[in-house]
């Protein structure tokens, strides 16, 4: 049998430690080992490191891709269009009548009145760093051409573009 306290081995009639004088228990069913203390297990450190780590990643995702920077929430990839058309004739309450288009598509229509403007705001989701948008305004039932802009967006950033009716 062990001592409890120092280890020693000592024989098993003995009463006290030859090395230490600590009493010891005369029961044979009782253990006389010191327990084993021990840290945590090497696996439940490495499930914490490997969680760590992730909720890191996931960190620093959400902060490149999507974080305050980007309150559209698209991961940074967005653009927007804010395109304000004037109608600066103001005699007679006339209005000016408008269709208009985004890169070939209709996107909307109405009435201007005389001496006002309308702004019509367009967000983009950008594949690439830029894109290229073609603002067709027609005026229908008017005589003049169509008014034709073209403006580059870039990623996170907002393109505002004024288009001025023609008095006709």
């Amino acid at each position: 049998m062990k001592c409890g306290k120092c280890g020693t081995t000592v024989p098993s009639e003995a009463a006290f430690c030859p090395s230490c004088a600590n009493p010891l228990p005369q029961d044979e069913d009782q253990h006389l080992e010191a327990p084993q203390v021990s840290g945590p297990s090497s696996w439940k450190v490495l499930a914490i490191l490997v969680v760590v780590f992730l909720l890191l990643g996931l960190l620093a995702a959400y902060l490149y891709w999507g974080g305050e920077s980007n309150p559209s929430g698209n991961g940074g990839n967005s653009a927007t269009l804010v395109i304000t058309l004037v109608y600066p004739w103001n005699m007679n309450s006339s209005s000016c009548p408008y269709v208009l288009y985004l890169n070939g598509e209709y996107e909307s229509n109405g009435s201007i009145p005389g001496g006002e403007s309308v702004t019509i705001t367009r967000s983009y989701t950008l594949n690439e760093s830029a894109l290229s948008v073609l603002v067709h305004v027609e005026l229908p039932g008017r005589i003049g051409q169509p008014q034709d802009e073209s403006v580059i967006l870039s990623r996170g950033e907002t393109e505002q573009l004024t288009i001025v009716l023609p008095i006709i």
